[in-house]
């Protein structure tokens, strides 16, 4: 509440992006408006995807589906307006032409007080949330022991971070492998000459105050009994997660390969073809050399 105090009450803007936005705009973010601290910024510009909140306003859009393809909203309602912040919840599963037509919004905002905000679950290495959290600071949620005085990343030290004695429930461990208490936190960069340029933030369920050991090692024992390891480490270690069949290995390319299709007439070589690989196409160019 404290940082959509600040935005409302210095009059930027805000973009959402989820297919739910209207459920959002009513049930999450009404209620905070209609408290009494935030009457005198209010107006009678009140709809579910546009309020007017003291000199600035309030867009919330839904930027599609990755793969969704014509079944998307319309991308005119994306680019219609200016925007001083975006932020963009779920970005993983965004359609990416919207993605990319929301920042361009931002084109004409003052450099002082542009924003650019990605939440999401990670889904794949290097794809989305992942890729841009791994060109930040990589700013990790740490926690001070009071046993030893030193910070520790439960993060870091998954499945060690958690003790499963016989006799007992189990419990968080710091490094100094004392019961650790979640009491003080803080963020610590890995790279933190980038933190006044690019923040990343990760924070998992590991560091959640209501998520027990307990119910946590249960979590991941009923995800490896029924195949479900992608699904706990996304949405429990908020970590990405990349299967076999994730992958395209060079067997699998050479087994591609149809060497009895003879090279056509003058074509030299060399010839290079790119993949990008979506939810139901796979979309390619090949190009060969033309010339020096």
């Amino acid at each position: 509440e404290d940082n959509i105090d600040g935005v409302i009450k210095s009059g930027q803007r805000l973009a959402f992006t989820d297919d739910e936005v209207r459920d959002f705009s009513r049930a999450r973010f009404g209620p905070i408006l209609d408290q009494p601290c935030y009457a005198h910024l209010k107006s009678n510009l009140d709809t579910t995807e546009l309020k007017k909140i003291g000199d600035g306003y309030l867009y919330f859009r839904g930027a599609g589906q990755r793969g969704a393809g014509e079944r998307n909203p319309s991308m005119s309602k994306v680019k219609s307006m200016p925007i001083d912040k975006l932020y963009m919840d779920e970005y993983d599963e965004m359609d990416p032409a919207r993605v990319d037509a929301a920042r361009h919004r931002l084109d004409g905002a003052d450099e002082q007080i542009a924003e650019e905000v990605g939440l999401s679950t990670p889904t794949l290495p290097d794809y989305g949330v992942h890729l841009d959290y791994q060109q930040s600071d990589k700013s990790k949620w740490h926690w001070k022991c009071e046993k030893c005085g030193d910070w520790t990343c439960l993060d870091l030290r998954w499945p060690d971070c958690i003790a499963e004695p016989t006799d007992k429930e189990p419990f968080y461990l710091c490094h100094c492998r004392q019961p650790l208490v979640k009491t003080v936190g803080r963020w610590i960069a890995e790279h933190s000459e980038k933190s006044a340029e690019h923040r990343g933030l990760h924070i998992s369920q590991l560091s959640s105050t209501v998520r027990s050991a307990t119910r946590v090692l249960d979590d991941w024992n009923e995800a490896q009994r029924r195949g479900r390891t992608r699904e706990f480490t996304n949405q429990v270690l908020a970590l990405p997660y990349a299967e076999l069949e994730d992958w395209i290995t060079d067997a699998q390319l050479d087994a591609c390969l149809d060497r009895a299709r003879p090279r056509s007439r003058g074509e030299a070589g060399p010839c290079a073809m790119g993949v990008d690989v979506g939810v139901r196409d796979m979309h390619y160019v090949v190009g060969g050399r033309v010339g020096d």
